[in-house]
């Protein structure tokens, strides 16, 4: 349940905006991050693109689980938000579970 909590905290921080190295990957590779630039391509309907976005990710005390918010939005009703787990093991981070919250 701590974990749980700590993923909730963090769930509206920005991963682009914490992590100087995804922005950088996302710019090299043209993938459009800036929120004004979204924000202008999903103001026409239908979207011409598909939105996703996550939280950053919340690490349990031992090291071995961790936790975030992933959402897909294809357009003004239709996306779906999961919480997604991964576990550690001797190969590294290995996705464990995703639980779908919303559907629309």
């Amino acid at each position: 349940m701590l974990l749980l909590r700590k993923a909730a905290e963090t769930r509206n921080t920005s991963v682009v905006d914490r992590c100087a190295a995804l922005k950088i990957w996302l710019s090299k590779n043209a993938v459009i991050h800036s929120d004004p630039e979204i924000d202008g391509l999903v103001a026409q309907e239908p979207w011409p693109v598909a939105v996703l976005t996550m939280s950053l990710p919340a690490i349990s005390d031992d090291g071995s689980s961790a936790m975030f918010y992933a959402s897909e939005y294809w357009g003004g009703l239709g996306g779906s938000t999961d919480l997604i787990i991964y576990r550690k093991n001797k190969d590294g981070w290995a996705f464990a579970r995703r639980i779908p919250l919303t559907i629309s």
